[in-house]
């Protein structure tokens, strides 16, 4: 058994940030925990310090101040409008996979292998479940979230980073990297199934500047296995239904009220400009201001469908100028390292340009849709930013840290 643990030291050793991924994959507490125990446990086994590197570098500690400004700016507004507190803690308890993510990640190429791994199994785990109990909300896929939306809105961040290792090892791991195409076939039939039109739209710029990274590469026949992916997964939903996707995409815009609701949301920024209506209250103002106006309202809608909007409205200027200044940081953060990775390897394929795919799909998905403010994608989310902040620290030294 020594011996086993000796010789499989590395694979062992990213088991917690396997776990973790695929836990927070799969929105499970359950396995998130079990990887933070599992971690404490190996670092006593090899007697390894509990603080990675990540954690101990200058990168972790900026974002960390970055953090508490965008907090301290929602938290500044609570006293003027009623915000909801116990609503703030639940944003703040979802930093969880982000703190683990940057103790457990160490350089290496093993640690890709275990994200990669960890979102495959997040993806078989969310095909099976669609498989045995598919979950139908007028005719569009939801499984086992609430809405089609939730489930879109995951498969947007799951597949990019799926397609992405498939193209990466498909000459190393031949036989996985079939298996993570198949995946992706899967995902996006079930995609289409949703209807969520802000989902392809952020499938189709994702897929768009993947094949650009993939064109950089000089990597034609992965371009042309994943054009390949696309139609396959089309004419596998139109066999099913032939009618299903273009009634998809013909729905009205006006029967979800998404401009009615985007007028709202900024009459009520500039009725409330400076600390907005408070965290958890645009439902109330809404429904007893707005909602008598609007004649095809007829169901209760619990925000304005835009993130960006729903900020602005329930924190204000000052609330929202602390959650763009986060983005904005990331972004910066995040091209200025891959500019770097560029400029020493000009034929880059790095880990980097997948998770932060990703974590642009959270952006995108959030103009035209407000489930980023639910649980399991604002966990995920956090979890991407640490994966991505692990590889921004390693990329410092290395053009390509997981060739």
């Amino acid at each position: 058994m020594k011996e086993i643990v000796t010789r499989k030291r590395d694979w062992i050793r990213q088991l917690p940030l396997f776990l973790l991924v695929a836990g927070c994959g799969v929105s499970s507490g359950m396995v998130m925990a079990l990887a933070a125990i599992l971690y404490v446990v190996l670092c006593r086994q090899y007697h390894e310090p509990f603080l990675g590197p990540v954690i101990r570098g200058r990168h972790f500690k900026q974002s960390l101040q970055v953090i508490a400004i965008a907090l301290v700016a929602a938290c500044i507004t609570v006293p003027f409008n009623g915000g909801s507190v116990t609503l703030l803690l639940t944003y703040i308890s979802c930093l969880a996979p982000f703190l683990l993510a940057v103790l457990m990640m160490r350089p290496g190429t093993k640690t890709y292998h275990a994200i990669w791994y960890g979102v495959m199994a997040a993806l078989i785990w969310l095909c099976l479940v669609v498989l045995i109990h598919p979950g139908w909300q007028d005719r569009r896929l939801s499984g086992p979230f609430d809405s089609p939306q939730t489930l879109a809105g995951f498969l947007t961040l799951l597949v990019p980073i799926v397609f992405f290792g498939a193209v990466k090892y498909r000459y190393h791991l031949r036989s996985r990297s079939i298996l993570s195409l198949v995946l992706c076939i899967l995902a996006m039939i079930m995609l289409i199934c949703t209807g969520s039109r802000n989902g392809y739209l952020t499938f189709a710029i994702g897929c768009v500047i993947l094949a650009g990274l993939v064109y950089h590469c000089r990597d034609l026949v992965s371009l042309k296995l994943m054009g390949a992916a696309v139609v396959i997964a089309c004419l596998g939903v139109a066999s099913i239904s032939p009618a299903y996707m273009s009634q998809s995409v013909r729905r009205e815009l006006g029967r979800a009220n998404r401009i009615y609701l985007a007028e709202t949301s900024l009459d009520i920024v500039r009725e409330h400009p400076l600390v907005g209506i408070g965290m958890g209250n645009w439902s109330n103002v809404y429904e007893t201001t707005y909602a008598a106006h609007n004649p095809s309202s007829t169901v209760r809608r619990p925000s304005p469908g835009n993130v960006y909007l729903q900020s602005m409205a329930e924190t204000g200027l000052i609330g929202f100028a602390g959650f763009l200044c986060l983005i904005l940081w990331q972004g910066k953060e995040i091209i200025s390292c891959l500019r770097n990775v560029y400029r020493r390897k000009q034929r880059a394929f790095p880990w980097l340009a997948s998770l932060s795919l990703a974590l642009l799909s959270v952006y995108i998905f959030g103009f035209l849709d407000d489930t980023f403010f639910g649980r399991p994608l604002l966990q995920f989310y956090w979890l991407l930013w640490g994966l991505c902040l692990g590889t921004i620290a390693f990329s410092e030294k290395e053009a390509d840290p997981i060739e």
